[in-house]
């Protein structure tokens, strides 16, 4: 990490609260070009990953309140521009959940309640850094991924229907003793 680089970050951490939205790209391109640096000063790396998680709660999360601010002096950002920003967000800030545990336990309990199965695809492919702080609340949110609420809104006695959950079925057919066949349907 350069010097400059080094003071940047810090400078953007003491005043988190203040920056934009329209700012977050290049906090993400800095965190980007210093996430060795970040890994290995652990204490640097745990404030810039709860940070990042603080902006990603607010912008991924469906019904949270956002407290980011806004330039009124700049135009509102475009539905794809903010899209990818976010999705860079969360790809830059699951890298770092091992440095922020917590605030990765606290953003995918929010995104379960969520029940949105794309974002839940993009966090599985961090599933491998997430499952190493947060291995219970990643089961559960990749298991309600499987559960898909019914379509039907009432059943035959007018109660409302449960969930349905959709897993292959697996059958063993055990023709021989030394040949087990398997097949999912």
């Amino acid at each position: 990490m350069t010097g400059t680089g080094y003071r940047l970050l810090k400078w953007v951490l003491a005043h988190r609260v203040e920056i934009p939205i329209h700012a977050i790209s290049a906090v993400i391109d800095l965190v980007k070009l210093q996430i060795l640096t970040l890994q290995a000063l652990t204490n640097l790396g745990s404030s810039t990953a709860t940070m990042l998680f603080g902006w990603l709660g607010q912008l991924d999360v469906r019904e949270a309140d956002i407290t980011i601010p806004t330039d009124s002096t700049i135009e509102r950002m475009e539905s794809g521009t903010r899209r990818r920003m976010i999705e860079d967000l969360r790809s830059i800030t699951l890298m770092l959940s091992a440095l922020s545990p917590n605030s990765a336990k606290a953003y995918l309990k929010k995104i379960n309640a969520d029940r949105d199965t794309h974002k839940v695809k993009a966090i599985r492919q961090f599933s491998a850094v997430v499952a190493s702080v947060a291995p219970v609340e990643l089961v559960n949110l990749v298991a309600n991924s499987l559960i898909e609420p019914s379509r039907r809104k009432s059943s035959l006695h007018g109660g409302k229907r449960g969930r349905v959950l959709v897993l292959p079925t697996v059958t063993i057919s055990l023709h021989r003793p030394r040949n087990l066949r398997f097949s999912i349907c």
